[in-house]
């Protein structure tokens, strides 16, 4: 159970840390600009502005990604699952099996013991 969990953990982990990666990393002319983004309503008059942002391309964009990844997570999970089901079923299935067997071993075992009577053994 450990594993499955790890098995599920680790991806979106790696998914969350790509995507802040590429959310964080500033652009090659932001970081060309240096001392001068201490005066941000000079050099981004819309980084000082009290107004909110409205929905823009990139937003639908990461709105699809994330769309997206969810879409990929929950078929992964279902796989998983259909597998895990299946795994089950298979184990369940081989110990009826065993059982079955080691019942008709006993079964045979115990109609080739000789029977005691009370005059002595006698093999039947």
């Amino acid at each position: 159970m450990r594993k499955r969990i790890l098995l599920i953990a680790a991806p979106l982990v790696v998914v969350a840390i790509a995507a802040s990666v590429a959310v964080a990393a500033p652009s090659d002319a932001e970081h060309s600009r240096g001392p001068r983004l201490d005066k941000l309503h000079a050099e981004r008059p819309i980084a000082a502005s009290d107004s909110s942002a409205d929905f823009s391309v990139t937003d639908a964009g990461f709105q699809k990604a994330a769309t997206d990844i969810q879409n990929l997570v929950k078929a992964v999970q279902a796989a998983e699952v259909n597998d895990y089901l299946r795994n089950i079923g298979a184990q369940v299935v081989g110990e009826y099996i065993a059982s079955l067997q080691a019942a008709e071993a006993e079964a045979a075992a115990a109609a080739a013991a000789p029977r005691r009577y009370s005059s002595g053994w006698c093999a039947v």
